[in-house]
């Protein structure tokens, strides 16, 4: 019984116009039906009424269930981006906003591996919670769509650059890690 209750909420949620609508024109036949004159009117009135009108709206919902599919289509085939939120003791330390995304089962993955980069070290140590925000629709300079994903990851610990690194670029990290953080942002690279 929970299924039924949780799908019909799902699909108040997202087909909520359509269900609406569907609602509106078995109520407005039904009205018709029963406030009718039958003796008048006889079964000529369905068959010239009715019968038309139920064909009608039986092909205007599959119309619109078809565009609803094709519009999910449409925005699932979308280019997809991701900023990466990376949060320590309730502050933010690191960012990198709207990096390309391959699929959505990339995000935890390629959110830690850009982690790491940003941060000079090869593992992070994180919490197992990772809240991720459902994705938006946006347009860019160009006037392309494009799905932009949001996750943040919660670090057990500050991340220390690896000793590979050069002791400049170590001390950079570590300062920036302690100040403001580290923002990556899509003009840096296209430079």
């Amino acid at each position: 019984m929970k299924i039924l209750q949780k799908t019909i909420g799902y699909a108040l949620k997202r087909q909520r116009n359509i269900i609406y609508i569907g609602i509106g024109v078995i109520t407005a036949v039904f009205i018709i039906v029963v406030y009718s004159n039958w003796s008048s009117l006889g079964l000529g009135w369905w068959s010239n009424w009715v019968d038309p009108m139920a064909g009608v709206a039986t092909f205007l919902v599959a119309l619109g269930v078809w565009l609803s599919k094709q519009f999910n289509a449409w925005e699932d085939d979308l280019p997809k981006r991701l900023t990466v939120i990376f949060i320590y003791q309730k502050r933010m330390v690191m960012k990198c906003e709207e990096a390309y995304l391959a699929s959505e089962g990339d995000i935890r993955a390629w959110g830690q591996q850009i982690g790491s980069q940003m941060s000079g070290k090869s593992r992070l140590d994180i919490q197992p919670y990772i809240k991720q925000e459902a994705p938006i629709r946006k347009v860019d300079e160009e006037g392309k769509d494009y799905r932009l994903y949001v996750a943040y990851f919660y670090l057990n610990q500050m991340p220390e650059p690896s000793k590979d690194l050069a002791v400049g670029v170590q001390a950079e990290i570590r300062e920036r890690l302690a100040t403001g953080g580290i923002v990556w942002t899509v003009e840096e690279f296209e430079r």
